[in-house]
């Protein structure tokens, strides 16, 4: 299972998203949304959740730094459950984090989803470094 793609959706007055169809095949019922890196959020299905939190609790307790990182991943964590038509309400702490107000990215990146509030995604996602953020990771990581 890998979640690919960019998808745009609106909230709806009640503060509600909709999963779109090709993420909410993949997701099935269960799944949870907590905070990510760069003010987007995480929506995770229920079994890559649990992956995930099994190996954020090996980090040590006395790893004060990381267990900041920890504590604010898991304290933020909301389990959710899209309705028949995919939608979820998106709570308002997440909400205010990921400074969403009206027009959200979906965005796939492999064993999650990303939320963005669009007008951050399009600032984040500059194509124009698209060839240096590719070069890094082949560089690092040998790919």
């Amino acid at each position: 299972m890998m979640f690919l793609g960019e998808n745009r959706v609106q909230l709806d007055a009640k503060n509600r998203l909709r999963l779109p169809a090709n993420y909410r095949r993949e997701i099935g019922g269960l799944c949870y949304v907590t905070v990510g890196l760069n003010n987007c959020l995480q929506l995770f299905k229920a079994d890559e959740f649990e992956d995930y939190v099994q190996k954020l609790q090996e980090i040590p307790a006395h790893d004060i730094e990381s267990r900041r990182g920890v504590r604010t991943f898991m304290a933020l964590a909301k389990e959710i459950e899209p309705d028949d038509q995919g939608r979820f309400i998106l709570p308002k702490n997440l909400k205010d984090y990921a400074k969403i107000d009206k027009n959200v990215v979906f965005a796939g990146v492999g064993k999650s989803i990303e939320i963005w509030a669009e007008e951050e995604w399009d600032k984040y996602f500059d194509m124009s470094n698209l060839d240096s953020a590719l070069a890094i990771i082949g560089e690092k990581y040998k790919v």
